[in-house]
């Protein structure tokens, strides 16, 4: 689960200058759009056009598309098209990947009868809750972006600024900028982006940017790592509090230029639905640090466990896939191991990372893909295979995994195991091919 919210991890730069935005209370930098720097001009960007065809002959240096997408009449209202479409700041190639997506604009996945309800969160605010029993896999929702924007977008900032007057102008000019999506949204639309948590008040982010900066998620799959990558902000799913444990996963799915949101677990009627801020994979002092920008400090049951910090990295350490192929070979070649050793092993990893809350990790499923391999060579319990295979299934959905490519990887590691245990007992298996 790597698809993080947000603009914190984007520097900002010019002229080589890199500088992370500025959170907290920070004296002398609340936004206030009449206090402009010397030198700085707020006109309204030049390299930011409305796209019809024009698009077609741009190239990404200075160019950014105003667009809606899926494209929309220009009378159409949310009644009209309950699918919904967002607002979009995007590269030419960015517009072109979207609209060559085999399948765009496929309507959105429809929940019946739906699976969450908003309300008031103990975390405080509000947040997503079951509204009916869950079943891991189980789709929960699927939304578009209000409005989706690149992060860390960089901004002609005069040259000759420094300190506070710099952070201004930059966010000044990104204000300027992010309200050219903000102005083409309906109203009502307007009113639910103005609605949302902001807990940039005092950092210098405007109105428009600190409502992003606290509950957009990350659009992974518009930009290739060496591209810029780009956020969406969400009417309700942007409501889903934190959790370092969280019961879902989320991807954004192309086809339906929508983000869908499932089950990871079961999760029972009432349950408050979590999402992650943040890489899981780290100590509580490093996911603090990280979700300090959120202006909270998280309190989930695995941040008060002092024992979570030792279960986390034992499951870095001990439950890696490549461990995990050299204990099956160490196996495989000595035919006086337990032939349930491997089976109770990777039972305990499963459970120590259901402990943490894990279950949408790499580490848990590429354990769920060891046990089948287990099962494979024992060829002894169809069954069990079965379930740990359905239950994989449903956590490549869930993260948005090509499912192609992950079945044809599952077939070559686990096909060529079948029954392999009982040809090692008989002298007849190269442990080396494994």
């Amino acid at each position: 689960m790597k698809a993080f919210p947000l603009l914190e991890n984007a520097d900002l730069a010019r002229s080589g200058e890199t500088f992370k935005m500025p959170y907290g209370n920070i004296d002398g930098l609340k936004y206030d759009p009449n206090i402009i720097p010397e030198g700085v001009n707020l006109a309204r960007p030049s390299e930011v056009v409305d796209a019809n065809e024009t698009y077609k002959g741009l190239d990404d240096k200075g160019s950014l598309i105003s667009t809606s997408q899926p494209s929309v009449n220009v009378s159409a209202t949310l009644q009209s098209e309950p699918d919904g479409w967002t607002e979009c700041l995007v590269r030419p190639s960015v517009k072109r990947r979207i609209l060559s997506t085999p399948g765009f604009p496929a309507p959105l996945n429809r929940v019946v009868p739906p699976a969450h309800r908003t309300g008031p969160s103990p975390s405080g605010g509000l947040g997503m809750f079951a509204a009916r029993p869950l079943e891991a896999g189980d789709l929960i929702f699927a939304e578009r972006a209000i409005i989706i924007v690149p992060n860390g977008q960089a901004q002609p900032v005069a040259s000759h600024l420094k300190g506070k007057d710099l952070l201004r102008a930059f966010f000044l000019e990104t204000e300027k900028t992010l309200e050219i999506a903000y102005e083409r949204l309906l109203p009502e639309l307007q009113e639910r982006y103005m609605a949302l948590s902001n807990c940039h008040e005092n950092d210098g982010s405007g109105p428009i940017l600190g409502r992003l900066r606290t509950n957009a998620f990350g659009i992974t799959p518009l930009a290739p790592e060496s591209e810029i990558p780009y956020s969406g902000v969400f009417d309700v799913l942007s409501r889903i509090n934190h959790s370092c444990g969280p019961n879902t996963d989320r991807h954004f799915d192309m086809k339906t230029f929508s983000m869908k949101l499932y089950a990871v677990r079961d999760i029972k009627e009432g349950e408050e639905i979590t999402t992650s801020y943040c890489d899981l994979e780290v100590a509580t002092a490093a996911r603090q640090k990280a979700l300090a920008p959120y202006d909270f400090k998280c309190a989930c049951p695995h941040c008060s466990d002092p024992s979570s910090d030792t279960r986390r990295a034992r499951m870095l350490k001990e439950f890696d896939s490549r461990i995990n192929s050299a204990r099956l070979r160490m196996w495989l070649g000595n035919t006086r191991l337990p032939d349930d050793l491997l089976v109770k092993e990777t039972e305990e990893a499963l459970k120590v990372m259901e402990r943490e809350g894990l279950e949408g990790s790499a580490y848990y499923s590429s354990n769920l893909v060891h046990m089948c391999a287990i099962y494979s060579a024992l060829n002894n319990d169809a069954t069990a295979f079965k379930r740990y295979k359905a239950r994989l299934l449903k956590l490549w959905i869930a993260a948005g995994d090509d499912l192609q490519q992950k079945i044809a990887m599952f077939k070559a590691i686990v096909v060529p195991l079948e029954g392999a245990r009982e040809k090692a007992k008989k002298g007849i298996l190269n442990v080396r091919n494994y």
